[in-house]
């Protein structure tokens, strides 16, 4: 399944039910389910100011990040929330954007390595090494990715 194909899927479970999760911790919600918990949320909430009459979609988080308008399956941001499919991903932002290991730029992967790899799960990261090392950070993480259980969120 595409990315797109999977968006107009979650668009569609989130017309039906007024959300759905699309990665640990993300979800789209309606702007009527918006509406309604907006209205039980104390006055001093900042999202409580927000029009969620704006957009037919909301991308939201269970770390209270600030909701994120969406047009619909189209949405550039509802496609950049997606993961991959038939592999695991990686996030830099808490599971807002996922991206596979191709898409880290080499600074990135220099800058951020040490905090990635504190994140990898000990079993999946020792296998590669295993198998790899010494290879690339990049060919390492590829790989993690292959195998992981899970999604790699940072």
């Amino acid at each position: 399944m595409t990315k797109k194909e999977k968006a107009i899927a979650i668009v569609k479970e989130c017309d039906a039910w007024g959300f759905v999760t699309i990665a640990a911790g993300v979800f789209l919600e309606s702007s009527a389910s918006m509406q309604a918990q907006a209205a039980g949320w104390d006055e001093d909430d900042p999202s409580k100011a927000i029009d969620f009459t704006a957009y037919p979609y909301w991308i939201t988080t269970d770390d209270g990040q600030k909701p994120i308008g969406v047009d619909g399956a189209n949405d550039t941001d509802l496609l950049n929330i997606i993961p991959l499919d038939n592999k695991h991903c990686i996030s830099l932002d808490n599971g807002v954007t996922f991206s596979d290991a191709d898409d880290l730029t080499d600074d990135q992967l220099t800058r951020l390595w040490d905090v990635i790899v504190a994140y990898m799960d000990d079993n999946t990261r020792e296998a590669v090494h295993a198998e790899l090392a010494p290879c690339s950070k990049r060919d390492f993480l590829r790989r993690y990715l292959e195998l992981a259980a899970d999604d790699l969120i940072i």
